[in-house]
């Protein structure tokens, strides 16, 4: 028990360690690159945007799987989120799982 909680503690700082390595490196890397402001303050604003469109796509997804999930009504009485996402989709109960059976039966 004790162990392998430590080999497991040791691996993890293995990776801090290496972490720490590649940050020096890009940092190194950083201070010989010749970046004018102007290229600097393009790369800032695109990375800026490229976050925006990001947390925009996630809120706007979110949103819409919470109108989802407030929709009781429906004639079939399964809404679009009860539908596997697969090419041949057909609704699938929320009582059942994986413990479901593909075999016989």
């Amino acid at each position: 028990g004790g162990f392998a909680v430590r080999i497991v503690r040791i691996a993890k700082l293995s990776r801090v360690a290496r972490l720490m390595n590649v940050v020096s490196r890009l940092q190194a890397r950083f201070r010989t690159w010749k970046f004018g402001w102007t290229s600097f303050t393009l790369l800032a604003l695109a990375s800026r945007l490229i976050i925006i469109l990001f947390l925009m796509n996630h809120w706007i997804s979110c949103i819409w799987y919470g109108i989802g999930s407030l929709m009781d009504w429906s004639d079939t009485g399964k809404s679009w989120l009860d539908m596997e996402i697969t090419s041949n989709a057909a609704p699938r109960d929320k009582g059942a799982g994986k413990h479901r059976s593909r075999g016989k039966g």
